[in-house]
């Protein structure tokens, strides 16, 4: 039996089928709608952000939604930045382990994997903490130190190792540059978003309720 119009239920409010419109109502032409920049009041478009203030709302509803997914990629590309600093200290954890290990099974036979355990670990180490502030220049320098690395172990153990070894290390090694290599291209895809809009995130985050 079908429902009579009085039975039919409405969707909740919180209903996440029901999309929500974005409205944007322009009324002080004296600061940017967006990023809040001081304007002049015959503005059309915001220097800064390009937040188009005399446009139609159909058009400044796009800007809107064309930055929201901007920060959301933002904030996709940050987790994906973050994953590779912390590859830089699981490298560095990981050759300090095996090289206190390997002192600690072979003694002072195997003081000299030690101290390479120690270096490589250190310089790991310096490269995480370097990439704190400067992300792009610590994993471009990671690589190049890295795949130098996985190549004099590659040709050592081609010497005195064994086929089985050989190729999973050179898997596990080719792996974590991969990482890094992902996420160096991920700083420089979020340092050209950010060059196209110089404005802070506190600035919009902390505007209208509208976005």
């Amino acid at each position: 039996m079908a429902a009579s119009p009085g039975n039919r239920r409405t969707p909740p409010r919180n209903d996440p089928r029901k999309r929500r419109t974005i409205e944007v109502r322009v009324r002080d032409f004296s600061k940017c709608y967006y990023c809040k920049r001081p304007l002049a009041p015959e503005t059309t478009i915001c220097p800064m952000c390009n937040f188009p203030m005399r446009g139609t709302e159909a058009e400044q509803r796009k800007f809107i939604l064309e930055k929201r997914m901007e920060r959301s990629e933002l904030r996709d590309i940050g987790k994906s930045i973050s994953m590779a600093k912390n590859i830089l200290f699981f490298i560095a954890g990981v050759n300090f382990l095996f090289a206190v290990v390997n002192l600690f099974v072979n003694g002072l036979v195997g003081i000299v994997d030690f101290a390479v355990g120690i270096l490589i670990g250190g310089i790991f180490l310096g490269m995480g903490l370097w990439a704190r502030t400067q992300p792009a220049n610590a994993l471009l320098v990671s690589i190049i130190i890295y795949a130098i690395y996985t190549l004099l172990v590659l040709l050592a153990n081609m010497l005195f190792g064994n086929i089985a070894s050989v190729i999973l290390g050179t898997l596990f090694r080719g792996a974590i540059i991969g990482v890094l290599a992902y996420g160096l291209a991920a700083v420089r895809k979020a340092e050209a978003i950010r060059r196209q809009q110089p404005w802070s995130d506190e600035q919009v985050l902390g505007g209208n309720s509208g976005r």
